[in-house]
């Protein structure tokens, strides 16, 4: 499904950041493609899908480094940007970000206009998503987690995003779509 989304981009000129959980990446590091050389970015979405609130500061530094080495070994690069699964940031997520040479977190779902995020161990710039212009909430039923959602039809889902990037174009805001390629990449989307 990714090299599909890479596909459609590159028909339209576009370039794209995708955040990965390293896991996905770790038992074959060629299942990015040629992403980097594409001129697409390769960022971090920890290693795994989980609460970032929960797991406590050493775990998540330890989560981030092996993240960090596998994209880097992937990519070549070190990542420059984060977003944290289920938007969740821990008390001190923006600082260990800092602390790890990170430039942008895209999680906090924010306003409309990127913030900068001070810490006692530097800057962040924050990009701020929104629920209304990520697939999960058009696209998926989720009973594990008790999200049981009327997935909407493609039309409906790329309605409620063109009808937000309208908005920010008209007041000059950053438009941070997010794509969940197990729900967003299907052919029909």
């Amino acid at each position: 499904m990714v090299p599909r989304i890479v596909e459609t981009n590159e028909g339209f000129g576009i370039k794209q950041t995708f955040f990965f959980p390293a896991w996905s990446i770790e038992p074959d590091p060629k299942s990015i493609g040629n992403m980097p050389e594409g001129g697409h970015e390769v960022a971090l979405h920890d290693y795994v899908h989980k609460n970032s609130t929960v797991v406590g500061r050493v775990n998540e530094i330890y989560w981030w480094l092996r993240s960090i080495e596998i994209i880097e070994r992937a990519t070549g690069r070190y990542p420059r940007g984060w977003r944290v699964p289920l938007n969740n940031h821990s008390n001190h997520s923006a600082e260990l970000l800092a602390e790890e040479g990170f430039l942008f977190d895209a999680s906090l779902m924010g306003e409309y206009v990127p913030c900068v995020l001070r810490t006692n161990k530097g800057d962040i710039i924050e990009l701020p998503a929104h629920w209304g212009v990520d697939g999960w909430p058009q696209f998926v039923q989720f009973m594990d987690l008790d999200y049981m959602l009327q997935i909407k039809s493609a039309a409906d889902g790329l309605d409620v995003s063109k009808k937000e990037f309208d908005a920010m174009w008209e007041y000059g805001g950053l438009f941070v779509s997010v794509w969940h390629p197990f729900c967003t990449g299907r052919l029909a989307r």
